[in-house]
């Protein structure tokens, strides 16, 4: 393999009388300090150079940026590759890396898909910016094993000395913080360290504590948001949302508590429950109403690619006794296409459980209408941000009706989200959409609101 510049030549080496190389490292030293899977820098000769770097700018009254960044989901990179298919990963990485950064710049490899790049000439955001969309840019080609084509997104965090702090192990500390923070956002972005991170920091671990006691604890609920047919007003289904109720932090919605139960490793059984839950309480409006009702429960990304998925969902039908033609899994386009042949295997399995699928947020993802012909779906639901736009944007209104018309071409059931006017909802029936859902007929509700609703079988607006 061509050998790496990783290793600067900005500052002194240590004096010894080995030889060293043209970048002014000794060989014995630089074989010791080489990660031997990525060929690029250790955590130690890292930490070594950062703390050169302090010192040299301290010296010099100069500013450097450091940026820490992982690979989104590295775990089922490492589950669906295997150990030495997630290897040739890495490897490729390492290798573009290696000969993206400058002369001056040193990159290394933390572990398990995560990197760091320290850049002694970004004396602020705007060239940290600069050097790391290049390394972004190298990373972000689809890497091919011999299996398949992966596209891989990061999340990346940025700390500038000595804004962010004037020691080395801070500002390594800074850069993970605000790359955490990145990964909690939902992955494949970047962010730069600011003061109050610390606090959110603790205040998330906090969370991720409290959140290992709250399904024992009784504490998750669910509401439901009634869906509702366009051309005749019926409620024929209701989506399910979970919430936590807090003891002190009150009603916690998903998106402040999904990625802390991510990261707490309870998303698994959570997930569960609200399945569970769902069904439960679909089969007992089954028997209270007399017919079917549809019952749509949001997976998120790493449920839909956890091995134990379909066997959950099996699991939660058997034990509730509810229909599996009445349940419907939602995911989202992002997720369906991060492996799109394993999200077709799973997709596929519950569709010969007799499970609906739907996709979610159609128009916000690779908003690629082909993805509609390819998985095994049952419904496709317009994204919101386009129903917002009816009718006064005219291309939304374009988008809107070629996903209804695709849609309809290919059997799909298309439901379309946030309906919150009777001009939207106008718009929507007019092109053909089947079913919406939104504040115009009912926000999310408690089951016993939800009920009364569903007994009156029509709301009309």
């Amino acid at each position: 393999m061509e050998p790496k510049r990783t290793f600067g030549s900005h500052m002194p080496a240590e004096e010894d009388n080995e030889p060293r190389n043209r970048d002014g490292e000794t060989e014995s030293r630089r074989l010791q300090l080489l990660d031997p899977l990525t060929g690029l820098a250790t955590r130690s000769l890292l930490e070594d150079r950062l703390g050169q770097a302090v010192k040299h700018a301290q010296r010099k009254r100069l500013a450097f940026a450091l940026a820490v960044f992982r690979v989104d989901r590295f775990e089922l990179v490492e589950s669906s590759l295997g150990g030495p298919g997630a290897d040739l990963v890495l490897r490729e990485l390492g290798d573009r890396l290696g000969h993206a950064v400058r002369a001056e710049d040193t990159v290394a490899h933390l572990g398990r898909g995560t990197f760091a790049a320290l850049l002694p000439g970004a004396a602020g955001p705007p060239e940290a910016t600069a050097a790391v969309s290049g390394l972004l840019t190298a990373v972000g080609e689809p890497v091919r094993t011999a299996e398949r084509e992966l596209v891989l997104t990061f999340s990346l965090g940025v700390a500038i000395y000595p804004t962010d702090g004037s020691e080395a192990s801070v500002l390594l500390g800074d850069a993970h913080a605000a790359m955490r923070l990145a990964s909690d956002g939902g992955g494949d972005r970047w962010q730069f360290f600011h003061p109050g991170l610390n606090e959110e920091q603790t205040d998330r671990l906090t969370l991720e504590a409290e959140l290992q006691g709250a399904l024992d604890g009784e504490q998750f609920f669910l509401d439901y948001q009634p869906l509702v047919a366009a051309a005749t007003e019926e409620v024929i289904g209701v989506e399910a949302l979970v919430r936590w109720d807090h003891p002190r932090r009150g009603v916690v919605p998903p998106l402040d508590f999904i990625p802390a139960a991510e990261d707490a490793g309870v998303l698994s059984p959570i997930g569960e429950w609200v399945v569970g839950e769902a069904c439960r309480q679909g089969r007992a409006w089954h028997r209270l109403l007399g017919r079917p009702l549809r019952m749509a429960v949001n997976i998120g990304a790493r449920q839909l690619h956890d091995e134990t998925l379909v066997d959950m969902v099996r699991r939660s039908l058997r034990t509730t006794g509810f229909e599996a033609r009445s349940l419907e899994l939602e995911i989202t386009e992002t997720a369906a296409m991060r492996d799109a042949r394993h999200t077709a295997q799973v997709l596929g399995a519950l569709r010969a459980m007799g499970v609906r699928v739907a996709l979610d947020d159609f128009g916000t993802g690779y908003s690629s209408l082909s993805h509609l012909a390819r998985l095994p779906l049952s419904t496709v639901k317009i994204d919101r941000s386009l129903v917002r736009g009816l009718p006064a944007v005219p291309e939304h209104g374009a988008v809107v009706a070629a996903v209804i018309a695709l849609g309809r071409r290919l059997g799909l059931t298309v439901v379309a989200e946030g309906v919150e006017t009777v001009a939207q909802r106008g718009v929507l029936r007019d092109e053909g959409c089947d079913a919406v859902q939104g504040f115009l007929y009912s926000p999310p509700v408690a089951a016993e609101e939800c009920t009364r609703l569903l007994r009156a079988g029509v709301i009309h607006r």
